[in-house]
């Protein structure tokens, strides 16, 4: 599992920054920045799979899993919280 407790990337942001500095996002699909391996949000249960040698496969298998738990730990402003 994605987590850091340590260190600048605790931070939201850090956490955010840490994680696009491994993968990119875009439209309903994700690249590996490395060996530019994909996965669509479709395939989000399924562990991602790198080409052969890419270092980034000792990342988490589940990069989708590491963006929500990144984007539920944001806090919601006092206007938009739930009642």
């Amino acid at each position: 599992m994605f987590r850091l407790n340590k260190g600048a990337n605790a931070t939201h942001s850090g956490r955010l920054l840490y994680w696009t500095n491994i993968w990119t996002l875009s439209g309903d699909f994700l690249a590996c920045n490395e060996c530019q391996s994909t996965q669509t949000v479709r395939q989000a249960e399924t562990p991602f799979t790198h080409r052969p040698g890419c270092s980034g496969a000792k990342n988490s298998a589940n990069p989708w899993e590491e963006l929500r738990d990144i984007l539920d730990s944001l806090p919601l402003s006092p206007a938009r919280a739930p009642a």
